[in-house]
């Protein structure tokens, strides 16, 4: 019988987007952050998804889209302003870097933070 190979493994740069060779990776982990706090909320309320739809002012099927993490068509503007409807405040903190390019953090419950940083050239999807 063949031996079978061992499977190679990468250590992961804690974005999967960067990971998978997205252009827009730190934009897409933003946004994930983003919808995924907006999903902890309406879960936490037990909102269904009709009652989150009349809160966010979107149509039941967009919820659900939300929800299944299909967010396409949903911009990081957009999640925020779900987020305030929603009632929860949204900081959003500027300071000075010591590098030629800066980042930025989302943070949550239990100070789960996600830090996005834009300090280097972003790799084409192939």
């Amino acid at each position: 019988m063949a031996k079978k190979e061992e499977p190679k493994l990468e250590a992961s740069t804690g974005n999967v987007f960067e990971d998978l060779g997205f252009a827009d990776a730190n934009q897409r982990l933003a946004k994930a952050e983003l919808a995924m706090r907006v999903v902890e909320v309406i879960e936490k309320r037990e909102l269904t998804q009709r009652e989150a739809s009349k809160i966010l002012g979107i149509p039941q099927s967009n919820v659900s889209d939300l929800i299944n993490g299909k967010l396409r068509g949903f911009s990081t503007d957009r999640l925020i302003r779900f987020l305030l409807a929603l009632g929860r405040n949204v900081n959003i903190q500027i300071s000075a870097t010591r590098s030629q390019y800066g980042s930025y953090k989302i943070s949550g419950p239990g100070n789960r933070q996600v830090k996005v940083s834009v300090n280097r050239r972003e790799k084409k999807r192939a």
